[in-house]
């Protein structure tokens, strides 16, 4: 009985806190993407392989989406201007990741991202996709595996918020 009545309060207290069977962008998931994304593109990696590599992906899965960058040469994902670009989109990305636990800054870069997107025509889909790329790349350069449960409900918090 001892062990039933036990049982039944664990459950009730992650159900309580949300956690059972559902992914949170929490405090915790927040550091540990924080971190994990500094042991990826830290000051002492190499920036520009990491996003050559995860736009590499993202246009062998969406090829389609290459008439979306033209204007930044996307058919040429070595030249200085789509450089320039993935230079620009990763920077964004590093500071949103850099001010996930700060809650007033974050809200004011997702409202400067959502116009920029809302303008290009960028759909949360799209940024998923792209996510899916980035989760493809990442194990790459990490010492171990992104922990998804937490780099899934915090990037999907990025995607939906520079989309909507």
């Amino acid at each position: 009985m001892y062990q039933i009545l036990s049982v039944a309060v664990l459950v009730l207290s992650c159900l309580a806190l949300g956690t059972l069977g559902e992914e949170v962008c929490g405090p915790l998931e927040r550091i540990k993407v924080q971190h994990q994304w500094v042991s990826v593109y830290g000051a002492d990696h190499d920036r520009l392989k990491v996003s050559t590599l995860v736009w590499k992906d993202f246009f062998e899965h969406h090829p389609e989406e290459r008439a979306r960058f033209e204007r930044v040469n996307s058919d040429n994902i070595f030249s200085g201007d789509f450089r320039a670009h993935m230079v620009r989109v990763f920077a964004g990305f590093d500071l949103l990741i850099g001010v996930l636990n700060e809650e007033e800054i974050f809200k004011s870069a997702m409202i400067h991202y959502t116009k920029m997107h809302n303008d290009l025509g960028v759909t949360t889909e799209i940024i998923k996709e792209f996510g899916k790329s980035i989760a493809r790349v990442l194990p790459e350069f990490m010492d171990g595996k992104p922990d998804i449960t937490a780099w899934r409900p915090c990037f999907n918090l990025i995607a939906a918020g520079v989309s909507e």
